[in-house]
């Protein structure tokens, strides 16, 4: 709430304070909240979002799961339990076969086609 409070504060305004949305999300990785818009109805005497539920009611946040991916193999693992995917990459942490992964193997594959170049072009 401070960045988002010194964003509205700005003379003239800024992107981020004409841009926000509040949700009743507790934490980062969207495991405790309530999936609900928030307002900031009483701004800027009150810094505290106005929410359709209790705001910050510890319960479990069902549905969008927030992945982490694993480097270098690209795998996907929930953040909040570290379950694997079913659908993520390949097994045993090879490149897999996500457009991740295979984004990663052409970066390589340009670098080292960069540096062989290099090498015997001098």
């Amino acid at each position: 709430m401070n960045f988002l409070a010194s964003c509205l504060e700005q003379p003239g305004g800024s992107w981020v304070g004409r841009n926000y949305q509040l949700y009743n999300i507790m934490d980062p990785i969207c495991i405790w909240g309530t999936d609900e818009a928030c307002e900031l109805k009483d701004w800027p005497s009150a810094n505290q979002a106005t929410c359709p539920s209790t705001l910050g009611n510890p319960v479990a946040l069902e549905g969008d799961t927030v992945y982490n991916i694993l480097y270098p193999s690209g795998q996907e693992v929930a953040a909040g339990t570290g379950e694997l995917r079913k659908d993520s990459g390949a097994a045993g942490g090879g490149i897999g076969g996500s457009v991740m992964g295979a984004t990663r193997m052409v970066s390589w594959v340009v670098c080292l086609m960069t540096i062989l170049v290099g090498h015997f072009t001098t």
